[in-house]
């Protein structure tokens, strides 16, 4: 986020994760477990440049949709912004409010045809139930390339990105940049194979499938058996486990842990070292 894709500094963390892994491939290699060992390499999204940041509760309070008290605290509100970087929820205190519906979706239209706009569009509630999104929203806005969201209400509608803040996501999936990362290989997979796109929600199928258990998945969530020996094609009948009880598993206000680099270290030079177990 701080420096953006394609930075040095970017750039030189991909090096250091680079070598990461390179140390983890050697310690399976030394302990003789490759013939047993499966890795999966996963990126959550991809990023986009951020040059431009467009704050939509600014456009709503000079709309009259937002108002403050003489200290600048907000009041009153018939509409409100939710962003996710480089998209924005727009929500109305009252769905029934017909007026506000009117005057949001006007002054947000008009933001998204002028010339060089920080829209690439604006996204309706039947829309929007078809994607899967935001089922509160009103509207939902996507930011054009280059530019994010912001949440002020106050100040300048759009500004130059901050200096800290030069990379993000939160677009929708199909836009390119948004592509992640996935990457298998070791026991299981099948050698050469490659796909231009797979869907997120097929990766933790898939590695179920390595690991020789049944995933009680979405019906919308399946392994990618392209990438699969046909003896791993099959599902096994070992162990199940329930894609309830993995989503559960991480109450929603949990936060990551925090794992220094000589943590990270010590298993896999012990790995290496003495050829103990993976943990």
């Amino acid at each position: 986020h701080r420096t953006g894709p394609h930075s040095k500094e970017a750039y030189a963390e991909l090096e250091k994760q680079d070598a990461r892994i390179g140390r983890i491939l050697e310690a399976i290699r030394r302990a003789g477990l490759e013939a047993r060992t499966s890795v999966a390499i996963v990126s959550d999204h991809g990023f986009m440049p951020v040059e431009r940041e467009f704050h939509p509760g600014v456009v709503l309070a000079q709309a009259g949709l937002v108002k403050f008290d003489p200290s600048g605290r907000i009041v009153e509100w018939r509409a409100a912004v939710w962003s996710n970087g480089g998209s924005a929820a727009i929500l109305l205190r009252d769905p029934s409010d017909e007026v506000a519906r009117e005057t949001v979706r006007r002054i947000f239209d008009d933001w998204a045809r002028r010339p060089g706009s920080p829209l690439l569009r604006v996204i309706e509630a039947p829309e929007l139930e078809r994607l899967g999104a935001a089922p509160t929203a009103a509207f939902f806005l996507e930011a054009s390339d280059f530019c994010a969201f912001g949440g002020d209400y106050r100040g300048e509608a759009l500004r130059p990105a901050r200096p800290n803040y030069r990379g993000t996501h939160g677009y929708l999936p199909d836009r390119p940049q948004m592509f992640a990362s996935f990457i298998l290989w070791g026991r299981g997979v099948r050698r050469g194979a490659r796909a231009p796109v797979v869907n997120m929600t097929d990766i933790a199928p898939t590695l179920a499938r390595l690991l020789g258990v049944e995933l009680r998945a979405p019906a919308y969530s399946r392994p990618i058996t392209a990438f699969l020996e046909p003896s791993h094609v099959e599902p096994s009948d070992r162990a199940r486990v329930s894609s309830v009880g993995v989503l559960m598993a991480q109450p929603a206000s949990a936060q990551p842990r925090r794992i220094s680099s000589a943590a990270m270290d010590r298993p896999f030079r012990r790995l290496g070292e003495n050829g103990a177990k993976l943990p």
